[in-house]
């Protein structure tokens, strides 16, 4: 008998341990999927579909799928892209400079490279907006194309910047460029120490901070409008000079003939 309840107590011992490793919960079920965790991790929020739902606050074109752990299902069919508002954080608690929205996204029928998105809008006295997008050929920040099981993303964003205040609001939005099918787990927010900010992918990371955003825009700015300028004036001179070889053109022919018909 002893025997028998140290064989039990050893299974219920790694049951607890393979079901506690990282794996999100579900309400009904859990998702298969396996999260990353970072170093000194703290948890802002979670927002839980089946709460948005009791409150009709589900994103448009959104439906609670049970079957899938509370996930929220997003069902298109037409042709044209579209990027679809999921969720919207007001005045969330962050006091870190670095800090991730992740959860778990799966997908049938995917056409085209679709994404997720973290837009990063900052108050006044900066008043600007960044944003972060899964982008990556693989891993949690990879594009969503095709079909694809359970998988977990991340949507990180860094602030280099002491000066600049924490975010008032975040939006997070599902593109889709034709028709497919997505599954979208609760989201969690989290916060860490910018110490451990995990390298990001730069096409699926724009931009490390909101200074950089604005930096990075103003110059590529700076150089489309010099170029265009350039060629602007390039232009301008060619044409000018071309109108000006016309007319002396059509002076000198009208001075020969003048000319010709004096001699006569």
């Amino acid at each position: 008998m002893t025997r028998l309840r140290y064989r039990n107590f050893c299974c219920l011992i790694v049951v607890l341990a393979l079901s506690s490793d990282g794996f999100t919960q579900g309400n009904s079920t859990t998702v298969p999927f396996k999260k990353t965790l970072i170093p000194s991790e703290t948890q802002v929020l979670i927002l839980r579909w089946d709460d948005q739902a009791k409150s009709g606050q589900l994103p448009k074109f959104a439906e609670l799928d049970q079957a899938e752990a509370g996930a929220i299902k997003i069902v298109r069919s037409a042709e044209n892209p579209q990027s679809i508002p999921i969720a919207t954080i007001k005045r969330p608690s962050i006091r870190q400079r670095a800090y991730m929205l992740r959860g778990a996204v799966k997908y049938e029928g995917v056409l085209g490279d679709g994404f997720l998105e973290m837009w990063n809008h900052f108050p006044e006295p900066r008043a600007v907006s960044a944003f972060t997008r899964t982008m990556a050929t693989n891993g949690p920040m990879g594009l969503i194309q095709g079909d694809s099981p359970w998988r977990e993303f991340q949507l990180p964003f860094m602030i280099n910047d002491d000066s600049f205040p924490s975010p008032e609001k975040l939006e997070v939005n599902v593109f889709l460029p034709k028709a497919g099918t997505i599954w979208i787990s609760d989201l969690e927010l989290i916060e860490f120490p910018i110490s451990h900010m995990m390298p990001a992918t730069p096409a699926a990371s724009m931009p490390a901070t909101p200074a950089a955003s604005f930096a990075r825009w103003a110059t590529w700015s700076w150089i489309f409008v010099t170029v265009f300028a350039g060629l602007g004036c390039a232009v301008g001179v060619l044409g000018t000079t071309l109108w000006f070889k016309r007319v002396r053109n059509k002076q000198d022919t009208e001075l020969r003939r003048m000319q010709s018909l004096n001699i006569e």
